[in-house]
């Protein structure tokens, strides 16, 4: 692959900004960076490689610039005034310098088509609505298209000059007409880092009202604001782009697609409705059948209800006797446990009585016992009495005699 490197330099910015060319032959192609604001920035994202056989096979041109992104989008911290006007500079370069280098150094006859991922997206969708005669189409992934997104909301004209939303409403019937003649293609995923996807949808309104044919697609939610997802996107796009009537062909193919899917979709509700028909035809059959089981089983009802009503009142009956005879059992109930209660009390005290007639019952034998003890003592005592007595009478027989015989001997 063919490159070079150069230096242009710009009046309106006062400084010099690099452009790298790769290729010699083709439709030349203005490509805006992103991220890092350098030409370089496309070949250090992989774009380049994924290119390289359109560029060596002379299909297209790489015109890579600078920008200034950095002092005029990115600038958060700047002077809205002072963006501005860095940012209308750059696009005097663009237009004054960029530009007609290409136009001297392309051996193409047609005009550049303006290309960008990211800024560089808005920076490019900027270039083709304001000059669209000097450009052949535009390539736009994941750009932004309101101002207002890199401002918070604050505006001045030169900011909404360069807005591509606002522009869309400043546009003369020239620029119109010239547009509507150009090949248009925008895309952006819809996952990590696509925040402005609002924006290209609001712009895709605008060019719907205006009647721009230009293709817009939004790509998956796995899609991301990155370089694998933009060589993906430019790998398929560029090539229609170029391509006579290409984007077209793939806005047809697109449309035949979902024509496609549609088309087997309607086979198979066809195929479903029919199966559904003879679905219904059965279920039909069934109905009428089940409506005169209905029939059938309301006369069956009607007598079984009757039925029940007569039981439910036999039930009310059993039930009033059931409670009277609950009534009555409950007082026999308490009666019992009553009596319960009173026969517990009566072995209680029972066993109080046991208890207390068996400690008298041993007391009783201890005192036969004693009895019979005292009784052989009181014998044996009353023996003795009356074995001393008989020995006290004999003795006072002795001591009379004994006195007379004394009485006698003495005269006394």
């Amino acid at each position: 692959m063919k490159s070079f490197d150069a230096t242009l330099q710009s009046e309106q910015l006062n400084e010099e900004l690099d452009i790298i060319v790769y290729g010699n032959v083709g439709v030349p192609l203005v490509v805006f960076p992103t991220f890092d604001f350098s030409a370089g920035s496309w070949e250090t994202g992989g774009m380049v490689d994924r290119l390289s056989e359109l560029i060596d096979a002379g299909k297209i041109q790489l015109f890579c610039t600078d920008s200034v992104d950095g002092e005029s989008w990115y600038a958060r911290n700047s002077a809205l005034d002072y963006r501005s006007e860095r940012q209308e500079a750059y696009f005097s370069y663009v237009i004054d310098v960029l530009v007609p280098y290409i136009a001297r150094h392309s051996t193409s006859s047609t005009k550049p088509v303006a290309v960008g991922c990211g800024i560089g997206a808005t920076n490019a969708t900027i270039a083709v609505l304001r000059r669209p005669e000097l450009f052949g189409g535009l390539l736009a992934l994941s750009g932004i298209f309101d101002a207002r997104f890199f401002s918070a909301g604050a505006t001045n004209d030169l900011w909404l000059a360069n807005s591509p939303l606002d522009l869309t409403y400043q546009l003369d019937d020239k620029q119109l007409e010239l547009l509507k003649h150009l090949p248009l293609a925008l895309l952006c995923g819809q996952g990590r880092g696509e925040d402005a996807v609002d924006t290209m949808r609001a712009f895709e309104s605008r060019f719907h009202d205006l009647a721009i044919d230009a293709t817009f697609e939004y790509w998956g939610y796995d899609v991301t604001h990155d370089w694998s997802w933009w060589q993906e996107m430019v790998s398929q796009l560029l090539p229609e782009l170029i391509r006579p009537a290409g984007l077209a062909h793939r806005r047809y193919l697109a449309v035949k697609s979902s024509y496609d899917a549609e088309l087997q979709n309607l086979k198979e509700a066809e195929k479903q409705a029919e199966q559904s028909k003879l679905k219904e035809s059965r279920a039909k059959k069934r109905l009428d059948k089940e409506t005169e089981n209905i029939s059938q089983k309301s006369e069956l009802a009607q007598e079984a209800a009757k039925a029940a009503n007569a039981a439910w009142k036999k039930r009310n009956t059993v039930a009033a006797r059931l409670a009277a005879l609950d009534k009555e059992a409950g007082a026999l109930q308490a009666a019992a446990d009553a009596a319960a209660k009173a026969h517990a009390d009566a072995k209680w005290f029972a066993g109080e009585a046991r208890s207390e007639y068996e400690d008298a019952h041993l007391a009783f034998i201890d005192a036969t016992e004693h009895t019979k003890s005292v009784r052989s003592s009181v014998q044996a005592i009353e023996k003795k009495c009356k074995d001393l007595e008989t020995a006290v009478h004999a003795a006072e027989s002795t001591a009379e005699a004994h006195h007379k015989a004394v009485r006698k001997r003495t005269g006394i």
